[in-house]
């Protein structure tokens, strides 16, 4: 029965995962594209505010699938080419704003080559250091927080540790028992979820590292993680957020909310790219028959024909145009059953331009793909 009761518990956060996410990609979308006029004065700092809180609310969303995701078994790890010094770089950059508003001073100090290349996950990597620079920063009222990455040799890997060091109030050895129960927070008036360590936790396990905490009441807190990854030779692949494709691509997206096309297409047009759009599966299918697209971007949940459909009529009569489809939802599953369909990967919504732009030069025809970047504005 405990059993039955937490796989339905998975499926319920999925299903308000998918559900919330649409129209959220209305308003990140959006206040991307707003933003992309280049808007002055107050209207920039309204648009910047919609944008930080949606992006709070889709990081809430986020930790709520993973949970959902452990319990289920299926929390998967990506193997990619990355720099542990630019995750320090990238995690300190996002949170210095926040440490500034509060007179914080926030430092980071990387005792690894800047050059040093790992295979490992740095997406989830990125996720548990923002989470412990996150928490120091909120608990912290007077002096600063400070980030460090060290690494040591072992053979063909690196044993990394990162820790994040506060001047914060500290924690009894009572309470640190309870720092990563999922939902546990030390104090009732502290705004949050109580997920962020719980998350941490179980993404280190699935790397095969562990946590590191040292704290004492009234002499701040040390938290941190190790892992070890393999070095690799290969670099790991950056796009410029703000970038214009100067490719002739035509792309097909196919959707039947109105205000989902209307981001996807508004996203692909700054891009420079020729857009083209459908309300269902159905009209699809005439539209792909009749006119040549480079690209298709396609919704999983559609009335009559849904996306999986449409993609197996198309494969079917032997049309190759590249599929990628466009899911509010964001589990495992989803990506299998797209592939298997014959897409050949998922945009999870909101859209976001840089996503889209790692997709179109991944996935238009190798006669469009010789992209020049041109910095938008």
């Amino acid at each position: 029965m405990a059993e039955a009761a937490s796989r339905e518990k998975s499926r319920f956060l999925a299903k308000v995962s998918h559900e919330i996410r649409t129209p959220l990609n209305g308003v990140l979308g959006t206040a991307e594209l707003a933003l992309l006029d280049d808007p002055k004065g107050p209207v920039k700092e309204h648009l910047v505010t919609i944008q930080r809180s949606g992006s709070t609310l889709l990081g809430l969303i986020n930790d709520l699938l993973d949970v959902a995701r452990a319990e289920a078994g299926k929390f998967e790890l990506s193997h990619g080419p990355l720099l542990p010094a630019a995750i320090v770089t990238d995690v300190v950059t996002l949170h210095r704003a926040r440490a500034s508003a509060k007179g914080l001073s926030l430092s980071a100090q990387v005792d690894v080559p800047s050059s040093l290349r790992l295979l490992g996950d740095a997406l989830r990597l990125r996720q548990v250091l923002g989470n412990l620079v996150s928490n120091a920063i909120k608990f912290t009222e007077r002096g600063g927080v400070e980030v460090r990455c060290e690494g040591v040799a072992e053979g063909q890997s690196w044993r990394l540790r990162f820790t994040v060091k506060d001047t914060g109030p500290g924690i009894s050895e009572a309470d640190q028992a309870r720092l990563f129960v999922p939902f546990s927070q030390l104090t009732a008036d502290t705004a949050g979820t109580g997920l962020g360590l719980a998350i941490s936790r179980q993404v280190v396990d699935a790397m095969g590292g562990r946590l590191l905490l040292s704290s004492k009441l009234g002499t701040g807190s040390t938290f941190g993680f190790e892992v070890l990854l393999a070095e690799t030779a290969q670099a790991p692949e950056h796009t410029p957020v703000a970038s214009r494709l100067a490719i002739d691509a035509r792309v097909l997206v196919v959707d039947d909310n109105a205000v989902n096309v209307k981001v996807a297409e508004g996203l692909l047009q700054r891009l420079g790219l020729t857009t083209a759009s459908a309300r269902d599966g159905a009209e699809a299918l005439e539209r792909l028959a009749a006119e040549r697209f480079d690209l298709v971007l396609m919704d999983l949940q559609m009335p009559g024909l849904d996306g999986l459909e449409t993609t197996r009529r198309l494969r079917a009569r032997g049309d190759e145009t590249p599929v990628l489809a466009l899911t509010a939802s964001a589990m495992p599953d989803d990506l299998a059953a797209c592939r298997a369909a014959g897409m050949q990967d998922c945009l999870t919504k909101p859209l976001r331009l840089a996503n889209l732009i790692e997709a179109v030069l991944a996935h238009v025809p190798e006669v469009s793909r010789h992209a020049r970047l041109e910095r938008l504005g």
